[in-house]
């Protein structure tokens, strides 16, 4: 959800890409270093998406229930923000 969450900010820019590499980097580019968002919201989203890939390929590193109590943090405050932006952009 953080990934669609962001890829909307860069589509309200009229900005694309094609991979989740591009989407967080042209967020942190486009976001993160201008301070429309806190700076932290760039160590949480690789985050974010380290445990996804982790969850989703490798069998042998389960998500623990503590691990994925505070990613749902972290998506939470990171899309309640977006929204709030989106919302306000026109």
């Amino acid at each position: 959800s953080v990934f669609h969450a962001i890829t909307a900010c860069l589509l309200h820019r009229g900005l694309s890409f094609s991979s989740h590499s591009q989407v967080i980097g042209a967020f942190n580019r486009e976001f993160i270093k201008t301070n429309v968002f806190p700076s932290y919201f760039s160590k949480d989203i690789q985050a974010l998406f380290d445990d996804r890939q982790s969850g989703d390929y490798d069998v042998y590193s389960p998500i623990s229930r503590e691990t994925a109590e505070i990613d749902y943090k972290k998506a939470y405050n990171i899309i309640k923000a977006i929204k709030g932006f989106l919302s306000n952009a026109g």
